[in-house]
């Protein structure tokens, strides 16, 4: 269930953001090989990283609390 519900919050974000995370996450990747590897700037992808996580915690953050 928690994949299907980070999926769903990962295909949210505009696909740059979702690019960085996902090779951060499931390449285990540092900025600077995503940077490398996407062909971006690190400040970019550093901003990328940035503006994902927000809305990606703010979808995630009720789903991870546990219900009454």
């Amino acid at each position: 269930m928690d994949r299907i519900v980070v999926a769903t919050a990962l295909a949210r974000l505009p696909a740059a953001q979702r690019e960085v995370l996902t090779l951060a996450r499931y390449a285990d990747l540092t900025q600077p090989p995503i940077a490398a590897r996407a062909g971006l700037p690190l400040g970019t992808v550093e901003s990328h990283a940035h503006r994902g996580l927000l809305p990606l915690r703010e979808d995630l953050t009720p789903a991870l609390r546990p219900g009454p």
